[in-house]
C-alpha cells in the first residue's frame, strides 16, 4: 500500500510501520507465505523437539512468520522463523554417516542455523550488485522462482533484473514439459530468468519434475 510504502521504507517510521504490518499480518493469517496454493505443514502428535536440532521441523502460518520480526532504525536485521516447512526427513538424511561420507563433508546438517542467522547483517542491496560483474566474466546465469512464492516472489525479481538493462534475446513466453504449461521464460542477454506454474519457495522439492528439465536444459545449454 502507499502507506507501508511511505512509513516503512521512505519515511520510515517505526510506530506507524509496525501498526501497518499487524493489519496486514491480520489478513494473512492463515496463508502459507511459502506457497499460497498449499496448507503449512504442521508438525505430527508424535513428534518430539527433544534431538539437538531444535529447528527441525519449522511449522506455522502467516502469523509464525511475522511473530518475530523487530524492525528498528538502527538495525539490518530482520529477525523471523521459518513456517510451514517439515524438514525432518531432509536432516535425518544429510546426517547420515554414509550419505556425508559421499558428499566428502562432516558436521551436524539443519535446514536453517541460528548461528550463521545470527551473524548475519542484512544489505537492502542485496546481491544486486554481484550480477554486472558477473556478466562482465561471460558467466552464464539462471535465476528461477516459484509463482506462488510470497516470501521471494518472482515479480520482485523481474523488477530488480530489468534495472541491469539487459537486451531480450527472447522475451517472456511459456516453456511446457509432456505438452504441459510448466511456467514462463524471458531469455537476456547472459540471463536466464524462469518461473516454475503452481509451486512456491521449494520449488525443487514440490515440482522435481519440471525443475530437473528446466536445469538440464539449461546447463546444457539448450532452450526451453
Amino acid at each position: 500500500s502507499i502507506e507501508y510504502i511511505k512509513y516503512c521504507k521512505n519515511e520510515y517510521n517505526e510506530e506507524k510501520c509496525n501498526k501497518l504490518l499487524e493489519s496486514i499480518l491480520k489478513e494473512l493469517e492463515e496463508v502459507n507465505m511459502y506457497d499460497y496454493l498449499r496448507q503449512c505443514d504442521t508438525a505430527p502428535k508424535s513428534y518430539s523437539f527433544s534431538s539437538s536440532n531444535s529447528n527441525s521441523y519449522y511449522y506455522g502460518n502467516a502469523r509464525w512468520f511475522f511473530d518475530k520480526i523487530k524492525y528498528s532504525k538502527n538495525s539490518s536485521k530482520l529477525m523471523l522463523s521459518i513456517p510451514c516447512i517439515d524438514s525432518t526427513e531432509l536432516i535425518k538424511y544429510f546426517n547420515r554417516k554414509d550419505v556425508q561420507e559421499a558428499l566428502h563433508v562432516s558436521g551436524n546438517w539443519d535446514m536453517c542455523s541460528d548461528s550463521v542467522y545470527n551473524a548475519y547483517v542484512q544489505n537492502r542491496n542485496g546481491s544486486y550488485g554481484v550480477y554486472p560483474k558477473l556478466l562482465e566474466e561471460k558467466i552464464r546465469i539462471l535465476i528461477y522462482n516459484g509463482d506462488t512464492d510470497l516470501v521471494v516472489p518472482y515479480n520482485a525479481n523481474q523488477m530488480w533484473m530489468k534495472k541491469l538493462q539487459l537486451a531480450i534475446q527472447q522475451p517472456w513466453r511459456q516453456w511446457k514439459v509432456d505438452g504441459n504449461i510448466a511456467g514462463y521464460v524471458t531469455k537476456y542477454e547472459g540471463l536466464t530468468f524462469c518461473t516454475i506454474k503452481g509451486t512456491g519457495h521449494m520449488a525443487t522439492q514440490w515440482k522435481p519434475k519440471e525443475t530437473y528439465y528446466m536445469f538440464s536444459r539449461w546447463i546444457n545449454e539448450q532452450d526451453l
